[in-house]
């Protein structure tokens, strides 16, 4: 996680992040759009994402969703809309948890083929829905899932 938390210059818009993954783009992606994959890395080992709660098929214009199911019991419901799928290159989808709230914040992951067979991922998360402090917060949880995407795609 140590190259993950580079934070943009406008934390109020959102944040971009790279890391240099030991992997394939192909396998990247495959870890980004699996739906078990997805559970795990969207959950990592502090938080269940049961598959019985999971829609995550990724094509352009269908939604997703899933339910988190916090170490204390309580759940956020999180959704969506799959915005572009350009496999291996991108993927990006709208996300909320406030299903009443018409605002959705962007993330975009970005795949890029990098020396000696890697990749290099970005991920933006964008769109003014959240407080400086909740993107901070944003960042920290996507950096761990960024951590699970990667064992999942370097296995």
């Amino acid at each position: 996680a140590s190259s993950l938390a580079r934070m943009s210059e406008h934390p109020v818009d959102g944040f971009t992040t790279t890391r240099t993954i030991a992997a394939s783009p192909e396998r990247v992606w495959h870890a980004l759009i699996d739906a078990e994959s997805f559970a795990s890395w969207f959950g990592t080992e502090q938080v269940a994402v049961p598959l019985s709660t999971l829609r995550w098929d990724a094509r352009e214009g269908s939604e997703w969703s899933a339910q988190m199911v916090l170490p204390d019991d309580a759940t956020i419901d999180w959704e969506g809309e799959f915005v572009r799928v350009d496999q291996p290159r991108k993927l990006a989808f709208t996300i909320t948890d406030d299903a009443t709230n018409p605002q959705r914040d962007d993330v975009v992951f970005t795949l890029t083929a990098s020396d000696g067979g890697g990749c290099a991922l970005t991920l933006a998360q964008s769109g003014g829905g959240l407080s400086p402090e909740q993107y901070e917060q944003a960042a920290a949880g996507w950096a761990g899932f960024v951590d699970v995407i990667e064992q999942i795609a370097t296995r």
